[in-house]
């Protein structure tokens, strides 16, 4: 059992060494799996103008979406596992399957070699990861809980700028094989961290299994179930095609920094100004605004054509979805009556979530490849946050009132 034998009860430090350890901890796994798949547009654009120029943009987007839908749902596995103590096992699985199926990416040639490879075996190494990173935070933060948490979270922005800009680089010089293999090396460095030092402060009293049907019974938690699976629709839908849609109106080369100034832009989100306001009014009183915000820039992508426009609307896309989702995450936490059934509920709100990005990209690449084009892909965008901007204003209703002076 991955258990720190010193923590007897379950209090909270809010802070320390080790808790900042842990911070850290969460930083390093999110670069390593968030950070993967906020930089699968890069690999979208090479497949579809290179390697893969004979498949469809929805083709394509079902390794990255499948990748991304994996990580995520397979917390409803990683969730009980969490709760019986098994956190290092999680990390080291996980850590080898990504390794492992970065390295196999490297050797592919052909479609279902790379759904195999980089959508399949990533996607579960990933979800072994990824619940760990978010889940063992609560342990040691409660009033700065959301800084931490966009703290750690900020590893899969910054993933998501250092990783494209690797492969841009580094693929016309050494080749995908090579370059990809890169990305695997330093994915091995940095999961050392988590695997050295990742530790749950206490058990949990009652171990839940793998469902807890008295969640879905509470009319809050099951409006942000819905709100999960509709804003991840749409919110990652620029991450996957920023690139794509740049080479239209620039150099390809320029086109290539794109994804990273959109992940820079979520870094920034994840980390500053929304977190320390989350502090002060309540995680949800923020997430409304910002989704909303999302919905009105979604729209507006329909009229960016120019680079610098096209620079601008990444960095501020970027912003916006990067503290949307680290919102998201303290928010899960919040919406559990106790600690001890953190895992399993987080792991529960995480399918939802999962299939918004596994059925997403893929309608998205649909409709690109309709008559609609990217006129089409932009509207779902920004229509799908505007459903969501609602239902989180009925999360906020059934759990709060509409007395907006509160805290939540």
């Amino acid at each position: 059992m991955d258990v720190d034998d010193s923590a007897t009860s379950p209090t909270i430090p809010d802070g320390g060494f080790t808790a900042w350890l842990q911070c850290a901890s969460s930083f390093a796994l999110l670069l390593t799996s968030f950070g993967v798949i906020n930089s699968f547009g890069a690999f979208q654009t090479f497949y579809q103008r290179i390697l893969l120029p004979n498949e469809t943009p929805s083709q394509i987007a079902w390794i990255g979406s499948l990748q991304a839908f994996l990580m995520i749902s397979l917390g409803i596995l990683a969730g009980p596992l969490y709760d019986h103590g098994y956190l290092r096992c999680l990390v080291a699985v996980g850590s080898v399957l990504v390794i492992f199926g970065m390295l196999m990416t490297g050797l592919c040639s052909s479609y279902w070699q790379l759904l195999l490879a980089q959508g399949l075996t990533v996607g579960l190494g990933s979800g072994l990861l990824f619940l760990p990173s978010i889940a063992v935070l609560p342990q040691y933060f409660e009033r700065r809980r959301a800084l931490a948490t966009g703290i750690g979270s900020s590893g899969s922005a910054i993933g998501g700028i250092c990783f494209p800009i690797l492969f841009n680089q580094l693929q016309p010089l050494i080749g995908f094989r090579y370059a990809t293999w890169l990305i695997a090396l330093i994915m091995l460095v940095v999961l050392a961290i988590p695997l050295t030092t990742l530790r749950m402060r206490w058990q949990p009293t009652q171990v839940r299994g793998l469902f807890d049907s008295k969640a879905w019974k509470e009319a809050p938690y099951s409006l942000w179930a819905c709100y999960l699976f509709v804003s991840l629709m749409g919110l990652y839908l620029p991450s996957f095609y920023i690139q794509l849609y740049g080479v239209r109106f620039m150099e390809t080369n320029d086109a290539f920094y794109l994804l990273p100034v959109l992940n820079g832009g979520s870094f920034f989100g994840r980390l500053h100004i929304p977190l320390f306001i989350a502090d002060k009014t309540g995680p949800l009183n923020l997430e409304i605004p910002l989704t909303a915000t999302a919905s009105i820039l979604g729209f507006a992508w329909l009229a960016v054509e120019r680079p610098v426009g096209l620079f601008m609307f990444s960095a501020v896309y970027g912003f916006f979805a990067g503290a949307i989702t680290t919102l998201t995450a303290v928010i899960d936490a919040a919406l559990c009556p106790s600690l001890d059934v953190v895992g399993v509920r987080m792991g529960m709100l995480l399918f939802p979530w999962a299939l918004g990005l596994l059925v997403g990209e893929p309608i998205a690449g649909a409709i690109l490849a309709s008559s609609a084009e990217w006129r089409g892909l932009q509207l779902l965008t920004g229509a799908v946050l505007s459903t969501a901007t609602a239902l989180a204003v009925l999360v906020r209703w059934s759990k709060y009132g509409m007395k907006w002076g509160i805290k939540c």
